[in-house]
């Protein structure tokens, strides 16, 4: 689904049904933090605070998959798993600084992220170095490609 004011950052649905969100402001810091120092919760005074009265209404809208082909190719490899979600990562880095210099158009993003995986040889046990070790090769294998002599 799209959330256009990007202000819910995470669902889980519950055994129950029901659903639990992560909200705060437009500004990836808090979910991070929350994702780094889990399950504690830090206080961290240069964040903003959030007021759910002033972020107004909260819109979701179901997702077209034929306009969003990086999503699919995302969700399959990262079913996948193993070293393809470090790849991906290292890849859609790339891929969007090549197209912030001007050397990718945008509608060239996917296939170019695509090129990385398919030469990518997956480790299906992995370490959190070798997840360094597969994204750093994806950047730099991705923008290899769009180096002129």
């Amino acid at each position: 689904m799209i959330h256009r004011q990007s202000i819910v950052h995470s669902l889980v649905e519950m055994a129950d049904g029901s659903v639990i969100a992560q909200l705060s402001l437009p500004d990836m810091r808090h979910p991070i933090q929350f994702a780094l120092f889990y399950p504690e919760r830090r206080f961290n005074d240069t964040l903003p605070e959030f007021s759910l009265i002033d972020a107004g209404e909260l819109t979701f809208e179901p997702m077209d998959p034929s306009k969003y082909p990086c999503f699919n190719m995302a969700m399959k490899y990262a079913r996948i798993g193993g070293t393809y979600n470090a790849v991906l990562a290292g890849a859609d880095e790339a891929a969007v600084d090549l197209f912030m210099d001007g050397k990718l158009r945008f509608d060239e993003i996917t296939g170019e992220i695509e090129k990385t995986l398919l030469a990518h040889d997956v480790k299906s046990e992995f370490t959190v170095e070798d997840a360094i070790i597969a994204a750093s090769w994806a950047y730099e294998t991705t923008l290899a490609r769009h180096v002129t002599a």
